[in-house]
């Protein structure tokens, strides 16, 4: 039905920009945000009901849950944020076999008026498009 409208990807988040940490363990709508991948939760109820691709995103830091949480639901597509403005080669750290979590800590100050970087390691990203 969804595709019929032209929907073909829908990407999963919360909107809680720097509050995460804090709401994990609450409850809405019978569904509690966890302390990893924040979401996936809403995104398996999700993808029950509908048929196209979904994202999820929030809260991934660990290639190995990344991959467990892929081998164990029917869920599409895991996107990061934050933790690449903290680890930029994050993604190749982990192909050549690093697989240490992301080091971002979570606290959401890497979106800054002048641009995207971690504060918390001086990574800074300039022109992100």
């Amino acid at each position: 039905m969804l595709e019929d409208l032209g929907i073909h990807i829908i990407e999963l988040s919360g909107n809680i920009h720097a509050t995460a940490k804090d709401m994990v363990g609450q409850t809405f709508d019978n569904i509690t945000i966890q302390k990893d991948a924040y979401f996936i939760d809403y995104a398996k109820e999700l993808k029950k009901e509908i048929n196209v691709p979904i994202i999820t995103v929030g809260g991934f830091k660990h290639i190995e849950e990344i991959e467990k949480i892929y081998n164990d639901t029917n869920i599409d597509f895991y996107a990061l944020s934050r933790p690449l403005i903290c680890e930029p080669n994050l993604i190749e750290r982990w192909i050549d076999g690093n697989t240490t979590p992301a080091k971002c800590i979570r606290c959401s100050k890497c979106r800054t008026a002048n641009g995207n970087y971690c504060t918390a390691f001086n990574y800074y990203i300039e022109n992100i498009e």
